[in-house]
């Protein structure tokens, strides 16, 4: 099936999962909207039913319910079809939508165009963040275990324990976050997909269908004209913001981002209604949507998810002097997301553990700053760099002129409008200008936690920022020229960057090869009853840990929240990355595909392996095999608990960027020497014997390491993209 195919398919089963749903919660006034909050719809129904099934029954995962569970949204969908009218009347609500619509399906065919690229069959890929591997071992749990099942590594609490969690199924329900690996869980179950090929496609699918809802947060809430909302739709899924939480596979922010959109939505409506207690049960459902989905992603966020709405409704209610209805507003609202939350009694109870791993760990990376012109979306490259001075003031300054004017009509025609605006932007522009201050002070990764802030916030931020396309703002005719062709450079931007991340992710560094992939081969083994994770390069290690659940597993360090390091206890070591460690039994060691091989921690061959000194990391590339650079001598660590040698065969695929010798020294003996030019060719070592003990087997020359040139400044020895050792008792008399 191709990547195309795949993602239209489950976007439309998004929309199928909350078309029903959506008809029947959107209140009568707004009906004709149902489909542009029906993905969120889905997505919020879709985990309700995997957490009900998870929490409330003992069923094996949602491969056990799967395709009956469809009759359910089908019901809805029926029942709420009769609502509207009938069929012919839902139809002609599509039509009108048409536009945003159309807006999603361009933006999720852009973020899928890379990927043929980088594979020729579903798979997941990364620039940079392993979570697509934690979210696929999440959605192994919830898609094939029940909640009382505690064989291999569910059980396994020695690894797993965080905090009250002591089990991974538990972990699952209380501390990480749930909706994605639900979402992953039903939709592979639906659709018979692998673990790995459908993580990257939700990434995509989350954000295009997102568009129509901020195209309906534009008109509904912030009074832009209609190419106003289609543009401000354009923008936010073409945004680098946004495609840089698609290829670092962040589901959980996109998750929350669309829960908090339709939240701020339903709750800027009620209060234009009066704030009516009477009126509040027409927008209870799809609040309390709203709030499922924060819960179930990003569960720690409802702390501040009212923000927006709350300081504009707080700012209208001085204005007009509105306090009793204010007062009904901070009461209702809250009320209803603490039910939501006892709904759902392990989100919220997980809450404060949350906050105490966040304290223990300094999570994510340092991401640059975000000034103006970026916030909406204008940066130099695709890892959010800024502008050069010049470019960046510039484009500031224009920002701010169209918005002066901006605001300056809306309040004399519109002055609510003009408040709302100001309202809505000032606790999301406070929170991140504190969170990038207190990264700078403490040297932290909160410029991580910024990002985040604003990209959750950002399908209600990005309509308000562009306040010089609304009607009030576009009543003189000149200055709604200069405002579209500005909105127009600014698209054409988004493209341009949008273009420069598809190459990027065309060379994606971390991909879900066939050779990983091929890891879950060694659970199928009878014999292999438990697993030392000594993989080195942490994508494969996380990847490896979700394709083995059904082992116990150990790993040398702490690999991620719930993958704790302890003593190596089991039974087979799994070893993955440039070194592979091959028998002549297979009952002793087993290659599962190229660059990962399996040893059995009882043979008497078994030795272990570690790079030590004088590696850079490993790099990837689509369609050719990983590789290492050193640094000039490069050692490795061989540790042989036998108490007689091992007989070990080297193989090396090595190259070189300039001619160099490459000389290979075990402790202080010479085992081969020989020029060495160009792309990697095998190079056969003789037979030697490993002493008992611990040995350094060294990669060294007489030629020093060269520099490849501009742009990357490494010192660069060999390029070795395979070392093999051959194990086998030693010949008699050695």
């Amino acid at each position: 099936m191709s990547f195309h195919v795949a993602g239209f398919l489950l976007a439309a089963w998004l929309l199928f999962w909350g078309a029903g749903a959506a008809l029947l919660l959107t209140p009568r006034r707004w009906r004709r909207a149902w489909i542009l909050v029906a993905p969120t719809c889905g997505t919020a129904l879709a985990s309700a039913v995997v957490w009900i099934a998870a929490r409330h029954t003992l069923l094996p995962g949602a491969q056990a319910y799967a395709h009956a569970a469809l009759l359910l949204p089908l019901g809805l969908l029926v029942l709420g079809v009769r609502r509207r009218g009938g069929w012919r009347e839902a139809g002609r609500d599509l039509a009108l939508s048409a536009a945003p619509l159309a807006c999603a399906a361009v933006v999720l065919a852009g973020l899928l165009s890379p990927l043929p690229r980088v594979a020729d069959t579903l798979t997941s890929v990364s620039l940079g963040s392993c979570d697509a591997a934690d979210y696929a071992a999440g959605a192994r749990v919830l898609g094939e275990h029940a909640r009382d099942d505690r064989s291999g590594y569910l059980g396994h609490t020695e690894v797993v324990r965080e905090h009250s969690v002591d089990n991974f199924f538990d972990y699952w329900l209380r501390l990480n976050h749930f909706t994605p690996s639900a979402l992953l869980a039903l939709a592979n179950a639906t659709f018979g997909w692998e673990l790995h090929e459908s993580v990257t496609l939700l990434a995509a699918v989350l954000v295009a269908t997102t568009v129509p809802l901020v195209f309906w947060l534009a008109r509904a809430v912030f009074g832009l004209a209609a190419a106003g909302a289609v543009l401000a739709g354009l923008l936010y899924g073409l945004s680098p913001l946004t495609w840089y939480g698609v290829w670092h596979t962040a589901i959980g922010q996109s998750l929350a981002a669309a829960g908090i959109g339709l939240l701020t939505w339903a709750g800027m409506a009620w209060w234009r209604e009066g704030a009516d207690l009477r009126r509040l049960a027409g927008w209870a459902g799809l609040i309390v949507t709203a709030v499922w989905i924060l819960f179930g992603s990003f569960n720690f966020i409802v702390l501040i998810c009212l923000a927006p709405a709350a300081a504009w409704v707080t700012a209208d209610a001085l204005r007009r002097r509105r306090g009793l209805a204010w007062l009904r507003w901070v009461v209702a609202l809250p009320v209803l997301l603490l039910g939501t939350g006892l709904l759902f009694s392990e989100r919220l109870f997980g809450l404060a553990e949350r906050f105490l791993l966040f304290a223990e760990h300094d999570f994510g990376w340092r991401i640059a700053v975000l000034w103006p012109e970026g916030w909406l979306g204008l940066v130099a490259r695709t890892d959010l760099t800024r502008l050069g001075p010049l470019a960046a003031w510039t484009l500031t300054a224009c920002i701010g002129l169209l918005s002066l004017v901006g605001l300056w009509r809306m309040g004399r025609l519109n002055p609510a409008q003009a408040w709302r605006v100001a309202a809505v932007l000032a606790p999301v522009v406070t929170g991140y200008v504190y969170l990038q201050l207190r990264a700078r002070w403490t040297g932290s990764n909160e410029s991580y936690d910024a990002y985040k802030v604003l990209v959750v916030f950002y399908p209600v931020v990005l309509p308000a920022l562009l306040v010089w396309l609304t009607r009030t703002a576009l009543t003189a005719r000149g200055f709604r020229v200069a405002a579209y062709a500005f909105g127009g450079f600014v698209l054409a931007a988004h493209a341009w960057t949008a273009w420069q991340t598809t190459e990027r992710v065309a060379r994606a560094p971390l991909v879900v090869t066939p050779s990983l992939a091929a890891v879950r081969g060694l659970e199928a083994r009878a014999d292999v009853t438990s697993v030392n994770l000594l993989v080195d390069e942490f994508w494969s290690r996380l990847w490896s840990n979700a394709f083995l659940l059904g082992r116990p597993q150990y790993f040398q360090g702490y690999t991620y929240e719930g993958r704790r390091g302890t003593a190596l206890k089991g039974d087979w070591d799994l070893n993955g990355g440039l070194v592979e460690l091959t028998t002549d039994d297979a009952r002793d060691g087993v290659r599962l595909a190229p660059g990962f091989t399996a040893l059995r921690v009882g043979s008497p061959v078994h030795v272990r392996v570690a790079l030590t000194d004088g590696w850079y990391d490993l790099e990837q590339a689509p369609h050719l095999p990983a590789w290492r650079w050193t640094r000039g001598t490069a050692d490795l660590l061989v540790d042989n608990p036998q108490a007689e040698g091992v007989s070990v065969a080297l193989t090396l695929d090595v190259g070189s960027f300039a001619p160099r010798d490459l000389q290979v020294w075990l402790n202080d003996s010479r085992l081969y020497d020989e020029m060495l030019a160009g792309d990697p060719r095998t190079v056969q070592v003789a037979t030697f014997h490993l002493p008992p003990g611990r040995n350094r087997l060294r990669l060294t020359s007489g030629t020093p390491a060269v520099s490849p040139g501009p742009g990357d400044t490494r010192e660069l020895g060999f390029i070795i993209t395979r070392l093999s050792l051959h194990l086998s008792a030693p010949s008699p008399g050695r």
